[in-house]
């Protein structure tokens, strides 16, 4: 039987990456994110959320990188958000945490998209297609 990956310890490789807003690959995760994972281990969290849509990858073989998956267009109605909401999140504090989450996509721009894990071209997107210019 597979071993159980805590929650936790996927969260944390997907800060990692969200750190590298470029991508980054796995060399650079070992390097400078601090991961205590074997290289294949971390291959396999990685595709584990590639899997679950958490990353997104680009380029090939040794040179592919992995990014935050952009969320923004598919989680930014109330019901997309409440689907995502980490079990993390105390019950009480679920309904707080989403008008939170809701209220920073209306207001990402291009000078904080960043943190996000977005890239400018893909909130200009967003926007046109929401209607939102």
């Amino acid at each position: 039987m597979p071993k159980q990956v805590s929650p936790e310890e996927l969260d944390h490789i997907v800060t990692a990456v969200g750190r590298h807003p470029e991508g980054v690959g796995i060399e650079g995760l070992l390097t400078h994110a601090g991961l205590d994972l074997a290289h294949r281990t971390l291959q396999r969290r990685l595709a584990r959320l590639v899997a679950e849509g958490r990353l997104v990858t680009e380029g090939e073989r040794r040179a592919l990188r992995y990014r935050v998956a952009p969320i923004i267009a598919e989680h930014s109605s109330e019901e997309a958000v409440k689907a995502v909401v980490s079990p993390a999140v105390p019950v009480g504090e679920r309904e707080r945490f989403v008008r939170m989450v809701l209220e920073e996509l209306e207001n990402v721009y291009e000078g904080n998209a960043m943190r996000f894990g977005l890239r400018p071209l893909e909130i200009a997107v967003w926007r046109e297609e929401e209607g939102r210019t």
